[in-house]
């Protein structure tokens, strides 16, 4: 998938943008589209990555971590539905 919105490639980033890239980075070393579209403005990545991180890695959570990211996952499924609908709610 490719975003629509200009992003700054890792070669490019420096100062603040590199140590937020590298703090929003995946345990397999890579940056997801959504963190990577924030390069243009570095402290809404931080806010998000800080966000993210502080909803759904927190130690005080009691629902495993697979669970989490499946209902942090649902509304964008739940909207790609109802687009397959027109927008309209199914009567099924």
């Amino acid at each position: 998938m490719t975003a629509w919105i200009e992003m700054i490639d890792d070669t490019q980033a420096n100062g603040r943008l590199k140590d937020l890239l590298d703090k929003a980075r995946t345990p397999h070393g890579t940056v997801d589209t959504v963190m990577r579209i924030h390069s243009l403005r570095p402290e809404t990545m931080n806010g998000h990555v800080t966000l993210y991180r502080s909803v759904l890695h927190s130690k005080d959570n009691v629902l495993p971590f697979w669970f989490l990211e499946i209902v942090a996952s649902y509304p964008e499924l739940f909207m790609k539905r109802r687009k397959s609908f027109g927008g309209r709610r199914s009567s099924c």
